[in-house]
């Protein structure tokens, strides 16, 4: 005679859960880009780097800018000389006009000179510094505190305005973001309790759920859920797997059993039970929803034993519950 893992159905405290599967990400995702297109001459951070507002990312080339810098420069140059002998020919006419040897009209002719070469200066200064400034515009910079994520491009690739070159996700509190099928999302609520862990591990930490999607994506049938962590926790990094257990309702008394309890026979469900040694089929309804358990609503006492693999055995054949090690 067979020995069977069983488990004996009884009656408590029981949560009808909704399992999901959610990722994690920042709350803020930013992509960063160039103001201008050109070769990527320099990459100075990668994926995972957490960097501050302002800190130098990246380098567009900018030979034929830096080009216009110099040539302004040299301007400035040649116009700081003409300023210098505008002032020392006023000067000298000022002189002489005290002294009578001049005329007024020179001292004026003069005096202009020097004012249009101050002029040509101050916009020659102008024109330079609104050229440096457009090759900083070729620094790309990080907009915020951040992490980053992805760094799509590589050094030398010739970018365009519309290439994304750093991908960033704010610092401090997260989200998990999930697709909950229309039909059970219809039964969620902004502040179910859930349980989440990182797929593949047995960490779990509490959250809630913060915002609910009116949406539904007509592509998948499902509608965006976002939740919170309760509290830190340092497994949840960008992009990781998580599981997330909802809590969508609780009964003071019922009968919760493990899904893989359940066989399929035809349109109906039923479980096998040991009774008198053999196996016996009876038919239950229950609380459909995405889990590992589910909640008996009638063909289950409290007691009953039931055959954990009903697909192992048959209808009628001879069995006896495994005793526990």
């Amino acid at each position: 005679m067979p020995e069977l893992a069983v488990i004996r159905a009884a009656e408590g405290p029981a949560q009808q859960l909704l399992a999901v599967v959610g990722r994690v990400r920042a709350i803020d995702v930013v992509d960063v880009r160039s103001e201008n297109s050109g070769a990527l001459i320099e990459v100075l951070h990668d994926e995972g780097d957490q960097v501050s507002r302002g800190t130098l990312l990246a380098r567009v080339k900018s030979n034929q800018q830096q080009a216009v810098v110099e040539v302004n420069q040299a301007q400035i140059e040649a116009l700081d000389a003409q300023v210098e002998l505008a002032k020392i020919q006023f000067k000298r006419t000022a002189t002489l006009a005290r002294k009578g040897w001049v005329t007024k009209s020179a001292l004026d002719q003069a005096r202009a000179a020097l004012k249009s070469a101050l002029a040509n200066r101050r916009a020659a200064q102008a024109s330079a510094e609104q050229a440096r400034a457009r090759v900083n515009e070729f620094d790309v910079r990080a907009p915020m505190i951040g992490t980053i994520l992805a760094r799509p491009l590589d050094l030398g690739q010739v970018i365009g305005l519309t290439d994304v070159i750093f991908q960033m996700g704010s610092v401090g509190p997260i989200e998990i973001e999930a697709e909950v099928d229309e039909f059970y999302a219809d039964d969620l609520q902004v502040g179910m309790t859930t349980l989440m862990a990182p797929s593949g591990s047995g960490a779990k930490a509490a959250g809630h759920i913060t915002e609910i999607s009116p949406r539904v994506d007509p592509r998948t049938g499902g509608r965006l859920v976002r939740f919170m962590l309760a509290g830190a926790n340092g497994d949840f990094r960008p992009g990781r797997s998580i599981d997330v257990s909802i809590s969508v309702n609780r009964f003071d008394r019922a009968i919760s059993v493990p899904r893989s309890a359940l066989k399929k026979d035809g349109a109906i469900w039923q479980v096998y039970q040991i009774v008198g040694g053999k196996i016996a089929a009876r038919t239950v309804t229950f609380v459909d929803r995405p889990g590992s358990s589910v909640i008996i609503r009638s063909g289950v006492q409290a007691g009953d034993c039931l055959v954990l693999d009903p697909i192992a055995v048959a209808v009628g054949s001879k069995a006896k519950a495994k005793a526990k090690p």
